[in-house]
């Protein structure tokens, strides 16, 4: 199972995915944060989308 995340918790949204799942599927979990589509991309439902620069979590609100 991969959970959309940083090991700190500070940034993605928590949903877990099974990595067949995926699309397309994983074969092994990444050894790297894993994020799913919705924080990857951002989302269309106008929530704010998190990601990390070097040492500071970054807010970005709208479409990317």
């Amino acid at each position: 199972m991969l959970i959309c995340g940083d090991q700190e918790g500070a940034v993605g949204c928590g949903v877990a995915t099974h990595i067949d799942c995926c699309d397309p599927p994983l074969k092994a979990v990444p050894d790297e944060d894993w994020f799913c589509s919705s924080c990857s991309k951002g989302s269309s439902s106008g929530r704010s989308m998190l990601y990390r620069t070097e040492r500071t979590v970054v807010v970005k609100s709208g479409p990317l």
